[in-house]
This record gives C-alpha cells, sequence and structure tokens, in this order.
C-alpha cells in the first residue's frame, strides 16, 4: 500500500509488474486496485504461472523455465524496449550498490528491485547485466594479481608436491597456449596478457626467410680443428661438415641455390646447393607431437592443455608484455634488440637449472619426462634444459618473429665435463655431445645461438 498522503496516480515513470498467480502472498486480488491507481499510460502488468512446480519461498527468478521469461522481461524494460522485444537474453549478474550495515560494516548490496528511472543509462545497464563474464579472461586477471604479489611460487609448489587445492581450479581455467592457438598476437591482448601488440607484425610475417646475405648452414670440405685458422672454412684437405661460414647469394633456379662459403684463403667461393639441402639444414623446427603431448629429447614430454603447462606459459606472457609493447619490426634493426630481450626474459621465467653445480635434490631430476614440472623447479642435463626452454619458448615463436631451431652436434673445450680444450680436438658428426638450441629472428634473419648449459656454466 503507499504511503498516507501519497497520490499513485502522479507517479511519473513506468512501472513493470509481473506477477506469478500461485505466489499468495501478494494476492493480486487484493493489490489490483493499487496498479490501477497508477496512469494508465505509466502502468504494464504481466502475469505468469509456474503451475505444480511452486513451493513457497522458492526463488521464481530461479526455475529454469520461467526464470529466464522472467528475466528478458526485466532486461527489455530496463532498455525500454516493447515486450515483443524481449526475445532473448537473460540476467548474469546483478547491479550492485556499495553501502554499509547497521555496525558500519562496509558490504556489496546486490539488488534484487531496479527502478529504471534511476539509472542514468538505463539501456546500458541492462546491456551489461545480460553480459556473461568470460571465465578464462577472469581467471587471467586473478592470475595476475598473484603473478604481480609473488604468489605463485607458493601455488607451483603446491602442484609439485601433489595438492593442489588452491591450484587446479584457477590454473585450469587459464588459455591453453600452443601453438596453434597464438596465431596473432592480438590473441594476448584480448586476453588480458599483453598491453599491446608489437608493431609491424603483419609486414614482419609476410617477409622472406631466403634472403639475400643470409648466414646459413651448409655441408663442404671444412677444416675440422678449431685451433686451426682455417676452422670450417672451405679447404682441399678438409673433411665434410656442416659449417656456419655460408651466406646466401641468389637463386640459379627454382631447386638450386647460389652460396658463398669462406673459403681458407681468406675469400670466398662460391658453390651451387640445393633447395632441399639448404631448407633441410636451416628450416625451422616443427617439433614432434604425439596425441596431445609435444615429444623432446629423453622422452620429455610437453602438454600444452595441462594445467601446469597453462599457469607457466600465463606467467611468460605477463612478464613479456613490457618487452613485446616496445617491440617494433619496423626499426633498423628489425625488432632485433627487443626479440633477443624477449628470449631473456622466457628464460628467466623458467626455475630450471644444470647438474653443473651438483645435485639439487630438492628439484624435478632428469628422470622427470614432464618439462612443465621442470620449469618449475626443474634441474638436467643439456638436452633437458634445451627441450625445456624449446618448449616454452615454441608457442611465442610466431608472435615474437622468431625461427627456432632445435640442434645437436660435437663440443670441446670443456662445454661438458672431460672434454678436450687443446689443439689436438678434430670436429666429428658423431657422437652427438651436446645440445641447444638456434634461433634466427625475422626480418632482420640474423640468427643465434641458445645455449642454456653454457650459460648457467658461466653464471650468465
Amino acid at each position: 500500500s503507499p504511503p498516507k498522503g501519497e497520490n499513485l496516480g502522479a507517479m511519473s515513470m513506468n512501472v513493470l509488474v509481473l506477477w506469478v498467480k500461485e505466489d499468495q502472498f501478494h494476492n493480486l486480488t487484493k493489490w489490483r486496485k493499487h496498479f490501477e491507481a497508477l496512469p494508465s499510460a505509466k502502468r504494464e502488468l504481466e502475469v505468469y504461472s509456474i503451475g505444480s512446480r511452486w513451493k513457497p519461498g522458492m526463488s521464481l527468478g530461479g526455475d529454469k523455465r520461467l526464470g529466464p521469461q522472467l528475466q528478458r522481461r526485466i532486461l527489455a524494460f530496463l532498455a525500454g524496449e516493447a515486450s515483443q522485444e524481449a526475445v532473448s537474453g537473460s540476467l548474469e549478474k546483478r547491479l550492485e550498490a556499495k553501502g554499509a550495515t547497521t555496525a558500519g560494516k562496509l558490504v556489496v548490496h546486490a539488488q534484487n528491485v531496479v527502478v529504471a528511472d534511476a539509472l542514468e543509462d538505463a539501456g546500458g545497464v541492462a546491456k551489461a547485466l545480460r553480459e556473461v563474464e568470460d571465465p578464462t579472461k577472469a581467471a587471467v586477471e586473478q592470475f595476475r594479481q598473484l603473478w604481480s604479489s609473488g604468489k605463485l611460487q607458493a601455488l607451483y609448489a603446491e602442484r609439485l608436491t601433489g595438492s593442489s587445492a588452491s591450484s587446479a581450479s584457477l590454473f585450469g581455467a587459464l588459455p591453453e597456449m600452443s601453438p596453434e592457438a597464438l596465431s596473432d598476437p592480438s590473441i594476448l591482448v584480448e586476453l588480458g596478457l599483453w598491453s599491446a601488440a608489437p608493431e609491424g607484425w603483419e609486414r614482419m610475417k609476410s617477409t622472406c626467410r631466403y634472403g639475400v646475405d643470409r648466414r646459413v648452414l651448409v655441408r663442404g670440405k671444412v677444416g675440422t680443428k678449431p685451433a686451426d685458422a682455417n676452422f670450417m672454412s672451405l679447404t682441399e684437405s678438409g673433411s665434410d661438415r656442416t659449417t656456419s661460414k655460408a651466406v646466401l647469394k641468389g637463386k640459379k633456379d627454382k631447386d638450386t641455390w647460389l652460396v658463398d662459403i669462406t673459403a681458407a684463403d681468406g675469400g670466398t667461393k662460391s658453390m651451387e646447393v640445393s633447395k632441399a639441402e639448404v631448407l633441410r639444414l636451416n628450416q625451422r623446427h616443427k617439433l614432434l607431437a604425439s596425441g596431445k603431448h609435444l615429444q623432446l629429447e629423453d622422452g620429455l614430454k610437453c602438454d600444452y592443455s595441462s594445467p601446469l603447462t597453462r599457469a607457466k606459459l600465463c606467467e611468460i606472457a605477463l612478464a613479456l608484455s613490457p618487452v613485446v609493447k616496445d617491440l617494433d619490426f619496423n626499426t633498423a634493426d628489425g625488432g632485433q634488440a627487443m626479440q633477443l630481450k624477449a628470449v631473456e626474459v622466457i628464460r628467466k621465467c623458467l626455475d630450471i637449472i644444470t647438474f653443473q653445480k651438483g645435485l639439487d635434490r630438492g628439484r624435478s631430476p632428469a628422470m622427470c619426462d614432464d618439462v612443465a614440472k621442470l620449469a618449475c623447479h626443474g634441474q638436467g642435463h643439456c638436452h633437458t634444459v634445451s627441450s625445456t626452454m624449446a618448449a616454452f619458448l615454441n608457442p611465442f615463436c610466431q608472435v615474437l618473429g622468431i625461427d627456432m631451431k632445435y640442434r645437436g652436434g660435437y663440443s670441446w673445450g670443456g662445454v661438458n665435463m672431460g672434454e678436450p680444450a687443446d689443439d689436438t680436438v678434430t670436429v666429428a658428426d658423431s657422437p652427438e655431445r651436446h645440445q641447444w638450441l638456434e634461433l634466427t629472428l625475422r626480418p632482420s634473419l640474423e640468427s643465434y645461438v641458445c645455449d642454456l648449459w653454457v650459460a648457467d656454466a658461466v653464471g650468465n
């Protein structure tokens, strides 16, 4: 009933009354006189029935059949739409208002009753109430807060020890970031992991991978002693090995490319090399997959859908954001400096060390086959650290303009313990004594070695 002295006929705002006839707590027959006292142009009354499903005290809006009807009608009313336009949408959330209890405690009220005329933008509010919160973006935001506050390591430790109470639902709700999923940097911006995409990315993506003057690997008769001046240079007395002292100079035809190789006399010698051979030795590597697992060296595996892998990749993405913001493929160096910085950032996110400083029994050891666990607190040989780095760099290669290759070969000079470092060393194709990554940056086409084993040995 209206307060004494109030005139319902003077009501200036629109009024919508939704009535469920089974709810006799508010009897329609008794209340109708008040409804009819409202201005006829300002009032709407709609009566619904819930039938035998009615139970005293039940939430009408929560009923699977009646609830959506009521929600659509409320949304249409708030948005100023006619009743026949209320064909879709539902109340995914309620308006909130800050308030205080009688004891002065701050609270947030979820408002069940909203007067449309009290809203500055009723249509916009109605649209906002329809919007479903993206659970992935919500998980990313929660993860960002944990990352910013330094609480991630505790959650990683929880996963590694077999307990997952706090991290299971959060990590599982994070986006999967496989190489296929990260086909465009705008995806990371949309997820809220990056503040901006690199400048000139589309242009970089369209650049040629095998331009004139690109340094490439080729096979040739070269010097094999690191102590000699003609090491890896062409010489009649050399042995057939893979050398990096070669530069692309053009194409003879579609199947034959021209290469200049450094010669032992200090000059260069032109050679014709098949296109297939150049690609075999220089093309980026697509890592082998078996089912949902990426297969790496020594039986190591990476599952990009696993909660722990998702979490570590999200951590990396957040750490990369300020670097990527400054990455511009249109600069004089083609963005090379920031690309190298990005690789360093990824490495710093991986909590993995080598065995060169002794065994740490608190870390995931070499017999662990999950690179996610190794990335969170692991230890291993050159193949372990290289495989782990490859697995977590791999999804970002396309958006960072990096062609990654997994390399294996001969080593000397103390790269591995017990190796000779004197002038008796002769490089051979076998045995394969060491593994590392090679990264070619686009569009500059400069190539770099990424060797976690050697870096760890020198404390870098």
